[in-house]
């Protein structure tokens, strides 16, 4: 998913270029040929995911809204890239600004929660436990037997 979407902001024509030319330093530099392996990959991404949003009901329309994931690791978020003697900005500027020029709205926040954590997080709600700002914390009315 990841290749994919910098190889489409790459080739879109309202990619900015100074956004484009720090996206093919990165992708010269970390991807193209042997350099690109799954590890590597799996270590600078975190986590990248599309999926749809709303669509109409009508047969054949297509869809008029997707919600792209993306959480990129610290390295991508704050190196620097430079290009001809010149800084041109870090990869995930890069990213943010290319999607905000094609129509995209940037909402930052953490990943969505997964099916073993919604599933926790029900189980937990049941036995009373609540979830604080920064800790777990347990309601001290229910009854230990109800475990």
């Amino acid at each position: 998913m990841w290749l994919a979407l910098l190889q489409a902001l790459l080739e879109h024509t309202q990619t900015p270029p100074t956004s484009k030319q720090a996206l093919q330093v990165y992708w010269d530099v970390n991807i193209s040929g042997d350099k690109c392996s799954l590890q590597s990959l799996q270590d600078q991404v975190r986590h990248c995911r599309i999926r749809l949003t709303c669509c109409s009901k009508k047969k054949g329309e297509k869809p008029k809204q997707f919600k792209l994931h993306i959480m990129l690791s610290a390295q991508l978020q704050t190196a620097q890239i430079t290009w001809n003697s010149q800084v041109v900005g870090t990869v995930h500027q890069a990213v943010c600004e290319s999607l905000h020029a094609v129509g995209g709205k940037f909402k930052p926040g953490g990943p969505p929660r997964g099916g073993l954590e919604r599933e926790t997080e029900k189980l937990f709600g049941k036995i009373g436990v609540q979830k604080g700002p920064t800790e777990m914390a347990v309601d001290r009315d229910e009854e230990a037997s109800q475990f």
